[in-house]
């Protein structure tokens, strides 16, 4: 028996095209997984090319509040890994480094991530239900969104009292991306999407959207489409 182990998780920009490579190769479709590696590989680079322009931009901190809604209490984050592995690639600082000390991800109090003073705050979510198929708790993004659930969602999730002492909340820079995306080759989208979140003016002509959309196209042979990333503070209105 052969085992193919991939990882889109741990250590994401550098495995996502190694592992669908991979799996490609071992279901006898390499020429799509060379498709899909140039597809991914030159809109990294395209990420990359743009910051490059930019090289006195000063260093945004940016706080990921991983599953948020998923329970009460909070912050679980991440640091060096998985969503976490975004934030310096695109030049900015993660809050979250020293704190949890090179662990992947951890915990950190409100009160930590107040004084820390992020311009840039982030919810990884997404809508879970419970056995009966009912939701419960977080931010339905995904596909076939339901307009009205997002908003009631997000503004349960935005009134916490210790959340509106944080830097980024008095900007109105507080974003929420779609979970899953944690755990998939779709980590391309999410990435997009943080750039244009920490970096508005650099990449203020990144489509995000156009992307998941383009993925799903080229290599799924489907057409899809959802919202999987907002503003908070545009999704209450």
């Amino acid at each position: 028996m052969k085992v193919i182990a991939v990882d889109f998780r741990e250590n994401p920009i550098k495995n996502t095209v190694r592992s669908v490579e991979s799996v490609a190769k071992a279901v006898g479709r390499e020429a799509q997984g060379q498709a899909f590696a140039h597809y991914y590989l030159d809109h990294v680079a395209e990420l990359q090319k743009k910051l490059a322009q930019y090289p006195n931009l000063k260093p945004k901190k940016v706080f990921i509040e991983r599953a948020a809604g998923y329970s009460d209490s909070c912050c679980r984050t991440f640091a060096n890994g998985n969503m976490g592995a975004y934030i310096p690639f695109l030049k900015a600082i993660n809050i979250a480094d020293k704190p949890l000390d090179g662990a992947v991800t951890g915990q950190m109090s409100p009160e930590t991530v107040i004084t820390a003073h992020p311009d840039v705050y982030i919810m990884q979510t997404t809508g879970w239900v419970n056995d009966k198929g009912q939701p419960t708790h977080g931010i339905p993004l995904g596909y076939n969104p339901n307009p009205a659930a997002i908003k009631a969602a997000t503004s349960a999730l935005m009134d916490r009292d210790w959340l509106q002492a944080v830097s980024a909340y008095q900007t109105k820079n507080v974003y929420s991306i779609y979970m899953p995306f944690y755990n998939s080759p779709y980590n391309l989208v999410a990435m997009e999407y943080f750039a244009k979140w920490i970096h508005p003016n650099v990449f203020k002509d990144l489509n995000p959207e156009k992307t998941f959309e383009e993925m799903n196209k080229q290599f799924g042979h489907r057409i899809v489409s959802g919202d999987f990333g907002q503003n908070n503070f545009k999704a209450m209105q």
